[in-house]
């Protein structure tokens, strides 16, 4: 894990001018922004001119045939488009700019062995193999894979965007699925079962019920009660083996997992399955990504990419996952 002393220290010297010249280009993205909107505002208020007028000759000859109406429209509504496309095309021309200059080098010094694929993510499957989530899902998005090995350890993570979209009359509802960071490691072992440490929400809803309802979630198998007081408030865990679980969720694991939640202090999950460990946190929002209208000039900025990176990257460390 790079501490901040050693990213101060890079920062002034290899991203200061970086972050200076990305702040530039950020202005006059936000720039075509103010723009953008300025001219859709004056195309919308044009066409409520020609409406008004084209009303005032219906009232005067009686004739109202829309034509005329719909061809404004319609030409109006095409500008307004072009206007939006070439702010987006701008603005997608200046994020790739933000993460192939300020984010591919974070990745580089945290660990040299880390590779960068902004437009990439975990792969589908492998988010449902996981078995995490189980919830019904349609829509599956990601970005900002980030793969190699740290140390002796194969990792790959990503953001995702996962959830259920559901009709119902004429609304669309968006059913959340996962939406935030997911990590996969090597575990260097094979796993005979299947173990699931998920956040204890029963437990902090229905208090002394909270065993009763957990043990009624078979979906991800049989309830394991943990010795670690602490660990038992904060997760609760399933496995197809008891006997592996508890070999899995060592004293020292539980520990660790607990360090985990606390640092990035949003729910986590882990699954064991196969060789490998998946790990989730729920965030909220594009973790990797610019916005224009805030400004880079600023290090908590700064700092906050590289303490999601420095800690996602550091979940190798902090389950002891290459020894």
């Amino acid at each position: 894990m790079r501490t901040k002393e050693e990213f101060n220290l890079y920062f002034q010297t290899g991203l200061a001018e970086v972050t200076k010249n990305l702040d530039k280009a950020r202005k006059k993205v936000a720039r075509r922004l103010y723009l953008t909107h300025l001219l859709n505002l004056f195309l919308i208020l044009l066409f409520i001119i020609f409406f008004a007028a084209w009303m005032d000759g219906v009232d005067k000859t009686g004739e109202d045939s829309p034509v005329a109406i719909i061809i404004i429209g319609v030409i109006l509504a095409a500008l307004a488009g072009l206007f939006i496309w070439l702010y987006y095309k701008k603005r997608k021309k200046y994020v790739t700019e933000f993460k192939v200059n300020l984010i591919n080098p974070m990745i580089k010094f945290i660990d040299q062995g880390l590779n960068y694929y902004p437009e990439a993510s975990i792969s589908q499957g492998a988010f449902v193999s996981s078995k995490i989530f189980n919830q019904p899902f349609n829509r599956y998005s990601g970005d900002d894979l980030i793969d190699g090995i740290v140390d002796k350890t194969k990792i790959s993570f990503s953001e995702l965007h996962v959830a259920n979209i559901v009709q119902r009359d004429k609304r669309t509802e968006r059913h959340p699925v996962f939406d935030g960071m997911f990590f996969i490691a090597d575990f260097n072992k094979n796993f005979k079962g299947q173990t699931f440490v998920l956040p204890d929400k029963a437990e902090k809803l229905f208090k002394g019920l909270g065993k009763f309802f957990q043990s009624m979630n078979w979906s991800y198998g049989k309830l394991v009660e943990m010795e670690n007081v602490e660990f038992e408030k904060a997760f609760v865990v399933y496995s197809s083996d008891q006997i592996e679980a508890r070999y899995i969720l060592s004293l020292s694991m539980m520990e660790r997992m607990l360090t985990l939640k606390k640092r990035f202090n949003r729910p986590i999950y882990f699954s064991f399955i196969h060789s490998n460990v998946n790990f989730a946190v729920s965030l909220r929002g594009k973790q990797l990504e610019p916005t224009v209208l805030r400004s880079l000039d600023n290090r908590k900025i700064i700092d906050s990419y590289f303490g999601l990176l420095n800690d996602m990257i550091d979940i190798v460390d902090e389950l002891n996952l290459n020894t």
